[in-house]
């Protein structure tokens, strides 16, 4: 499976497996940068954004053992899940 990095200057970033990637606000990461060399900051956000894409099949995973329990449990309401 392919990974997918949006690295850029504006207001959100994304990282993604395939053609599905999640842009997310990069305030944060554009703070923790500030003052770092070139050469740093290009490595921290390297990886940064790898460390989306690792943690992906967990958050997947967990995503999943939520909501199977949601709904076996009968407490189910998709309009709050959604």
């Amino acid at each position: 499976m392919e990974g997918a990095v949006t690295i850029g200057s504006g207001l959100t970033h994304g990282a993604g497996l395939g053609g599905f990637v999640i842009p997310h606000p990069a305030v944060v990461n554009w703070l923790l940068r500030q003052g770092l060399a070139d050469n740093a900051r290009y490595t921290l956000t390297v990886t940064h954004e790898f460390g989306h894409l690792q943690s992906a099949p967990l958050a997947l995973l967990y995503t999943g053992v939520l909501l199977a329990v949601t709904f076996a449990t009968g407490h189910a309401n998709l309009l709050r899940i959604v």
